[in-house]
């Protein structure tokens, strides 16, 4: 199901065949989240090599995205005694010290760090429409009307049954994603793919446990039709979804992307560049700024 799920994801199908360092950023910080998570335990050095390598890639391509594996080493730190968990785990505590001095050269080496730097803000969080969006980015984006139901129901399931295990962190996650990076995440649906995987964790723990729950109260005779139809009405929905969403943001008319490309082309200085921000139907007001201003934000 959580395979399924990560696969017709709508923001995944959007974005996943896209030339995105966010792509490559999701494979390495989930490849290290899962590493951390089931290979730990073994205590052996190429889980821990491959661990560092892994994290670090995720954190030097954007750091934004080591959020799950410090989740999950915060819930570990936590849960297993602050003082006997940094004793039992020295080698750890130098993974993270490295990756930090990572992230650290990144941050000063690198103007897209920099910039990045600058966004990083929680006056969002006082915004109701905040809370709206990332409500209807669940429903039609992350996941879609059907998986966000599965998404509640392992969500539920999962503080019954491991709210002290670690698997909490998948449910911690999105909220401390959230949380800490709300300016960053409210105008950008593509930083919110990081959450797939492991959203897709728990919408699959809730469309098994429906399952389960079919076949025992004898809904269903064979568990393989309800898992078949399941699966297709998660696809069905997701792929309905993408197209909605291709079809409300990104098909405008012609004449307004010329329009725009006139008045840019009139009012932009030779060897200048503009950012401009338009609304869905391609329409902006404010021209006076680019008569003023060779990098434009509207």
């Amino acid at each position: 199901y959580s395979a399924l799920i990560f696969a017709f994801s709508p923001l995944n199908i959007m974005f996943q065949r896209a030339t995105l360092v966010d792509v490559s950023a999701t494979f390495f910080c989930a490849a290290a989240f899962f590493i951390f998570m089931s290979r730990w335990a073994e205590k052996n050095k190429a889980w821990f090599i491959m661990l560092w390598l892994t994290a670090t890639f995720g954190v030097l391509i954007k750091p934004l995205y080591f959020v799950p594996v410090a989740v999950l080493f915060a819930w570990r730190f936590w849960q297993g005694g602050r003082e006997k968990y940094l004793r039992k785990n020295l080698n750890i505590i130098g993974c993270f010290v490295l990756m930090a001095c990572a992230l650290g050269l990144w941050m000063s080496m690198n103007t897209t760090g920099s910039s990045m730097a600058r966004h990083i803000g929680w006056t969002a969080l006082a915004d109701p429409r905040f809370y709206l969006n990332l409500i209807v980015r669940f429903c039609t984006q992350l996941l879609n009307p059907l998986t966000v139901l599965f998404f509640v129901i392992g969500a539920l399931w999962l503080w019954k049954q491991y709210r002290k295990d670690e698997r909490m962190a998948l449910l911690i996650l999105p909220i401390a994603y959230y949380g800490l990076f709300p300016n960053i995440n409210l105008p950008h649906a593509y930083y919110s793919l990081i959450l797939i995987p492991f959203i897709s964790i728990v919408a699959g723990c809730g469309a098994a446990w429906l399952e389960e729950m079919a076949v025992k109260h004898g809904l269903v005779r064979n568990e393989h039709r309800i898992r078949v139809v399941l699966l297709v009405l998660a696809s069905v929905f997701s792929v309905f979804m993408f197209f909605s969403n291709l079809t409300n943001t990104l098909v405008l008319p012609n004449q307004r992307y010329e329009r725009i490309a006139q008045e840019i082309k009139l009012q932009l200085l030779p060897l200048h560049y503009a950012v401009v921000y338009i609304n869905r139907n391609a329409e902006f007001s404010d021209a006076e700024n680019l008569r003023n201003r060779p990098s434009i934000y509207l």
